[in-house]
């Protein structure tokens, strides 16, 4: 099924960007997500911002201790993602996308995102 309304297009990825913020800036998105809190430790807290405005959110947490082993050097995982219901459809993609390019850039001691 084709999704209706309007989709992340051009003009949306023109205006976006993903910038890294504090927890209390997306503190009421957290509250929103179908978990409703914070995971346990949280190594990145990212936004996603259009102009001035904070329309989405994606924590970064470390998993088990096991996890690393298993992947053979830090392991990240991505705990909690949130975008505003009023953000077109199809913008979670973009978002993950930028902010993995994100920690690549930013974070190059991480071997891998789970």
């Amino acid at each position: 099924m084709k999704p209706s309304g309007p989709t992340f297009d051009k003009s949306w990825r023109a205006t976006c960007e993903v910038v890294r913020v504090e927890r209390r800036e997306v503190e009421h998105m957290v509250r929103r997500h179908y978990l409703g809190k914070w995971p346990g430790v949280c190594v990145l807290v990212l936004a996603l911002k259009r102009h001035s405005e904070l329309l989405g959110m994606v924590v970064f947490a470390l998993p088990p201790r096991e996890t690393s082993k298993r992947y053979g050097g830090e392991t990240w995982e991505l705990a909690r993602l949130w975008i505003d219901d009023a953000v077109p459809v199809n913008a979670e993609t973009w978002f993950i996308a930028r902010a993995i390019k994100y920690v690549r850039h930013h974070h190059p001691n991480v071997k891998c995102l789970a």
